[in-house]
């Protein structure tokens, strides 16, 4: 998954490849903080995929960005990663 950081106001799109097609929900939740926010959600193909997130609203500091992957079976993977918002120019 990248990116690693990302300017508050400007939309950042996270890439991830998957080994099989599945619908994909991407949630970020700022860490120390205990209110999670789904930023959206994908039908994602095999292989590499692309998601915009929104970060307008969003203030700086560090993020858990989790995408949890379910396949058309029903068996869920979750990933999650860390994501820097720094402030706005």
């Amino acid at each position: 998954m990248s990116p690693r950081v990302a300017r508050a106001g400007v939309p950042a799109t996270v890439q991830f490849k998957l080994s099989e097609a599945a619908t994909v929900a991407v949630r970020m939740r700022r860490i120390g903080r205990g209110t999670v926010k789904l930023v959206g959600t994908l039908d994602g193909r095999t292989g590499r995929n692309a998601l915009t997130v929104a970060t307008r609203g969003v203030r700086p500091g560090a993020y858990a960005l989790e995408l949890q992957a379910t396949d058309p079976s029903g068996l869920q993977r979750t990933r999650s990663t860390r994501l820097r918002v720094i402030r706005r120019r």
